[in-house]
């Protein structure tokens, strides 16, 4: 009997982590269906767990979050101290990389898309944006090569394809 006591305490602080996890995805995929109203109760509700705030997955959540408000500033923060605490996360690369980009930083912005491609090479979002950095040169052949490779992991996503377009209109 103590013994399943014990394991049971134990075992506490791990139930804790994957409830935490769950409920950071669900914030998560609220902002990415637009529900940013709901997303910022939820992270309110985990801002009083000292534990969970200081997390990486918790600041990812808040970069993302700041990136759909138009935070910029605050997202390349939140996506930073995840990259801080987990160098090899090549989600909070692409998160500097696209606050950056739309802070108009473009060589922070280009630094930090190719980090996360060398740490992940499956990021389609990383490639269009650099697609998007090579269109604002005029580097023609590097826009289309990276449209080309991001068409290639995500060959239906309408931001690579509209993105691809824009190129060829200034071109």
């Amino acid at each position: 009997m103590i013994f399943a006591l014990i394991a049971l305490v134990a075992s506490a602080p791990l139930a804790a982590e994957a409830a935490d996890r769950d409920y950071l995805t669900k914030i998560s995929r609220a902002i990415e269906h637009g529900r940013l109203v709901q997303a910022r109760e939820m992270v309110g509700i985990l801002a009083g767990a000292p534990a969970v705030a200081r997390s990486p997955a918790y600041q990812l959540v808040l970069g993302q979050l700041a990136l759909a408000e138009d935070s910029n500033g605050d997202a390349y923060l939140h996506y930073k101290l995840a990259r801080d605490a987990e160098p090899g996360n090549c989600v909070a690369w692409e998160g500097m990389g696209l606050a950056a980009l739309r802070l108009g930083r473009n060589n922070a912005a280009k630094a930090a898309f190719e980090e996360a491609l060398q740490k992940c090479a499956g990021r389609w979002q990383s490639l269009n944006a650099l697609g998007v950095l090579a269109d604002r040169s005029g580097d023609w052949t590097a826009s289309e090569s990276a449209y080309a490779k991001a068409l290639e992991l995500a060959p239906d996503q309408p931001a690579v394809l509209n993105n691809m377009g824009f190129s060829l209109l200034l071109q």
